[in-house]
């Protein structure tokens, strides 16, 4: 049996068996605030058509929750919105510009997350702890945030085309990824990108590469080939992987 709740006299929504399924009441509304749905025991929300807004935390911590839909009204997802729910997968809408920090941190249970052209920027921690995901990264994509994808499910990274910087930790601790190939023009490789990713095996750096910091692949200790520009020979970066560089 569905219940309708009203708060605050004016955001009116279905709740049955724990499932948010719909709106009732005021038509108008146009955000879902910050820690809205916090803490909740969702198991499905439907955004209706019209919301514009999902706050930051609007339904982190809900981790009963498995399915979102959502509409292409969305314009901005707050940080943390989705933060250590239960989510399977999701589908951005196109118009979105920014993952923001954190949106999906801790979303062990997340295997899919499909990002439109238009996002721009993916932010810190947008994705950390999700172990078991798969995503592809836009062409669109220029801004990669500190911790963004650590600890997630990634087999391979080539999608980075428009990319300048590659964070701190980016995608470190990702034990699934056996393969990167950094695309010509990226500057710099920042501190610990791609820390312990154990199985690492094959590693591309491009000529337009000029920094690559020392901790960037530590603990990469399976690394069987990478390809690098003769300029970084004796980098500290690389001091560990002598008998399997290629120098270019």
């Amino acid at each position: 049996m569905a219940i309708s709740v009203r708060k605050d006299g004016a955001l009116g929504y279905v709740i049955d068996n724990g499932a948010l399924v719909a709106y009732a009441g005021d038509s108008g509304v146009r955000e879902i605030g910050n820690g809205a749905f916090r803490g909740s025991k969702l198991k499905k929300v439907v955004i209706p058509n019209g919301v514009a807004s999902i706050g930051d935390e609007a339904f982190s911590d809900c981790d009963e929750l498995r399915e979102i839909l959502l509409p292409s009204s969305v314009k901005s997802i707050g940080d943390s919105a989705f933060a250590r729910s239960g989510i399977y997968a999701v589908v951005i809408p196109k118009g979105i510009s920014k993952i923001g920090k954190g949106t999906f941190s801790g979303c062990n249970e997340l295997r899919s997350a499909i990002l439109p052209d238009s996002v721009l920027s993916i932010e810190d921690n947008a994705f950390s702890g999700c172990h078991n995901l798969w995503i592809s990264i836009p062409q669109s994509v220029a801004f990669i945030g500190k911790s963004a994808f650590e600890g997630s499910g990634f087999s391979s990274v080539e999608a980075l085309a428009n990319v300048k910087d590659i964070s701190e930790r980016c995608f470190s601790e990702c034990y699934s990824l056996k393969s990167i190939m950094i695309p010509n023009g990226v500057f710099s490789i920042g501190c610990r990108a791609f820390y312990r990713c154990y199985n690492l095996r094959n590693v591309v750096i491009p000529s337009s590469v000029e920094r690559v910091h020392e901790s960037a692949f530590e603990a990469c200790n399976n690394a069987s080939r990478i390809v690098a520009p003769e300029r970084f020979r004796g980098d500290p970066a690389f001091e560990a992987f002598k008998t399997v560089m290629i120098w270019v």
